[in-house]
């Protein structure tokens, strides 16, 4: 990533949770005017600095938790990157690439899958290139000429620069975007000659729906009844949704694995992709890749281990796209343990949540492939 464009997601991306924090002035018991200016100060914030609630719709039939503003979806994933958009590879930037395709409309901001594209291009340049010098080279041994021989070093350090800018090159800004051939489907879209409509929404996991509304960021409402759902009410929900309410309940184990992990700092994603679980991005992703994936494995389960080849497959996955494997082991509680605790719970409050998830315990192993030929001393 360049330092320009560091600096910009530094600046965009500042919030890890969609919530509004009033910050107060520095108090001194003894200056009473210290106290007048944080006095005024949180006032003037509370009024600017509304709580905002995300409406989140849930889809019964699809078991699928959108949202549909435009609005909404951008300070969700500005703030701590919750949720995907349903036609982007992450962020919801559908309408804006549509914009530049179907109008020519001109923007400023270049999406992810703009940046994909334009570094596909240059590896295949790339490759393009490397594989001539490598026929020359081949060439140029069999004729026995060590004169152009010497001259192929100079190109391969050059081809061997231009592989390592490809990681951090981006596509150059253009102001003249002529919008390309309108398929039927695109006149559709079209509401005038600066705007179409959008239909993409974003869409929020199980995990990521339950963890917000805890925060108190989104409101969510029943299906069944059409009112809003309270945390414990949504869990509830979700646990019946996936079983019965057990120790082993997959819902209960995923939370408290996703739930660790947002307590630990890391920016916790889907690892659907890579054949696991999570995966775990240290900052987020418009900042690098996700550096481990975790795989979810129940001790209290035998059924639930699976074999060594298993295993591999999902390292071979992994480790194709350079992440960590980590199996992340889960000790449960007892089933009399968990329907105690679970009988107890109080639908206006919101703690059982974190109780509930302290009694699961995790204990975490990376997994690796020991390969002797590159290991022997």
């Amino acid at each position: 990533m360049s330092t320009k464009n560091s600096r910009e997601s530094l600046n965009k991306f500042t919030k890890p949770l969609p919530i509004e924090i009033i910050q107060l002035p520095p108090v001194y018991p003894g200056n009473p005017i210290s106290w007048l200016i944080a006095t005024c100060s949180f006032i003037g914030q509370l009024i600017v600095k509304q709580s905002r609630k995300i409406t989140v719709l849930y889809n019964q039939d699809e078991f699928c938790f959108k949202v549909t503003d435009k609005e909404d979806m951008d300070y969700l994933w500005k703030s701590g990157f919750y949720g995907k958009g349903s036609l982007s590879r992450s962020e919801p930037t559908w309408q804006t690439r549509a914009q530049k395709r179907i109008l020519g409309v001109e923007k400023t901001e270049t999406t992810s899958e703009e940046i994909v594209r334009y570094r596909r291009q240059l590896r295949n340049d790339y490759k393009q290139k490397r594989n001539k010098m490598l026929a020359l080279e081949r060439q140029y041994k069999l004729q026995g000429d060590s004169e152009k021989l010497k001259q192929l070093e100079v190109v391969r350090q050059k081809l061997s620069e231009q592989r390592d800018m490809i990681s951090h090159s981006r596509p150059p800004e253009r102001k003249d975007i002529e919008p390309q051939e309108l398929r039927p489907e695109d006149r559709e879209l079209i509401i005038d000659s600066k705007h179409i409509k959008n239909i993409e929404y974003m869409e929020l996991t199980a995990c990521e729906v339950l963890f917000l509304l805890y925060m108190g960021a989104i409101k969510v409402d029943s299906p069944d009844t059409g009112k809003q759902f309270t945390t414990i009410q949504l869990l509830r929900y979700l646990v019946n949704m996936f079983g019965a309410v057990e120790a082993d309940n997959m819902f209960l184990i995923q939370f408290a694995v996703y739930f660790h992990y947002k307590s630990l700092g890391w920016c916790v994603k889907s690892g659907l992709k890579f054949s696991s679980d999570f995966v775990l991005y240290q900052r987020g992703p418009p900042f690098h890749h996700a550096a481990f994936a975790v795989t979810i494995l129940k001790n209290s389960s035998i059924n639930a281990l699976k074999n060594w080849t298993h295993f591999g497959s999902i390292f071979r996955v992994v480790s194709a796209v350079k992440k960590t494997m980590v199996l992340c082991y889960i000790d449960t509680p007892t089933s009399n343990q968990l329907v105690d605790l679970w009988k107890t719970l109080d639908d206006n409050d919101n703690e059982g949540l974190i109780n509930l998830v302290n009694m699961y315990s995790i204990r975490e192993i990376i997994y690796k492939r020991w390969t002797p030929n590159r290991t022997r001393l």
